[in-house]
Parts: C-alpha cells; sequence; structure tokens
C-alpha cells in the first residue's frame, strides 16, 4: 500500500486551493477536507496581488492614524501616502487601497497583530461603518480567527489593540 503523504497548503497551486475553497462553499461546510477552508481562504489572501505591500501598508496604518486626533487614517490617505501627487479616483483607488487591505489581513493573522483594516475609514465620515465591520469580521472569521458573535464588537476590540500597538511603536520611536 502506498502511503499519500500531505502536501503542505503553500505548495498547492492558486487553481488547487480555489477549486478546494468551491467545493466547501458548494457543499456549505468548513471542514471535511485535507485543509478546513479557513487555511484556504488565508493561502489565498497571502497570495493576492496588491499595489502596497503589507508592511509597508501597516507602517502607513500605524503612523498617520497615530498622528490623527480620532486614531483612524481614511482610505484617501493610505492612497495619498503611497500615491503622492496622484489623484484619487474614487473606484480605482479605493479598490488598490482595498486590495492592499485584504493582503494586509492574512499578514496581520500570520504575526499575530490586529485587523488594522479596522482603523481605516471614509474621509467624511470617519467613522468604521456597521457595513465594514460586518465585511472585517467576515473577512476575520473566514480566516479562522476567533472573533465572536458580534461584527460591531469585534472592530471595537481590534481598533484597541491597534490602538495599543500604535502606542507600543511611539514608545518605541521616542
Amino acid at each position: 500500500m502506498i502511503e499519500k503523504t500531505m502536501r503542505p497548503v503553500q505548495d498547492l497551486s492558486d487553481t488547487e486551493i480555489a477549486t478546494m475553497a468551491k467545493n466547501y462553499v458548494d457543499k456549505g461546510v468548513v471542514f471535511g477536507g485535507v485543509w478546513p477552508l479557513s487555511d484556504l481562504r488565508l493561502e489565498q489572501s497571502r497570495r493576492s496581488t496588491a499595489q502596497f505591500p503589507p508592511t509597508d501598508l501597516m507602517d502607513v496604518i500605524l503612523r498617520v492614524s497615530s498622528a490623527a486626533k480620532d486614531n483612524q487614517i481614511s482610505y484617501k490617505e493610505v492612497w495619498t501616502a503611497f500615491r503622492p501627487g496622484e489623484p484619487w479616483q474614487a473606484h480605482n483607488s479605493q479598490k488598490q487601497v482595498t486590495n492592499g487591505l485584504y493582503r494586509l489581513g492574512s499578514h496581520c493573522v500570520d504575526n499575530g497583530l490586529p485587523m488594522l483594516s479596522v482603523l481605516v475609514v471614509p474621509s467624511l465620515s470617519r467613522i468604521l461603518t456597521d457595513e465594514a465591520a460586518r465585511n472585517i469580521w467576515a473577512f476575520a472569521t473566514s480566516l479562522g480567527v476567533e472573533a465572536g458573535p458580534d461584527p460591531r464588537a469585534y472592530a471595537e476590540r481590534e481598533a484597541t489593540k491597534a490602538r495599543s500597538l500604535m502606542e507600543a511603536r511611539r514608545e518605541r520611536d521616542e
């Protein structure tokens, strides 16, 4: 009898991961295969393409939000930090920032960091909407994060952790 060895999820092709994830979704389950759906989703996030590298994006979010009175950063401020002089182009710019936040999500999970996307808000309201909190919560849970049942409470816990991280960085830099 030949023993089948399990490859690490990192060794799977994008197509293999997408097919397995789709099979889970089609069956309405999250466990049952070699890798749980959360492992597949986390690997997809790690591999996603983004204009803004995760560590650079993390640094911008923490630096700019730390200097802001409300400890937040707008999508437009993220854009401007990476593309100074380039005008904000609504959907296109927003999509690039969102793609960066998606990629940053796996970086945060992999490194035990708070989900820093909770600090990124619309320019005009500077408030994380309930819809955004739900999206961040759903994304985190899809990556296997124990986020609890309440999206808003999760976002607030993550924002508190992020502010603690900002404070630690300020102290380190002084």
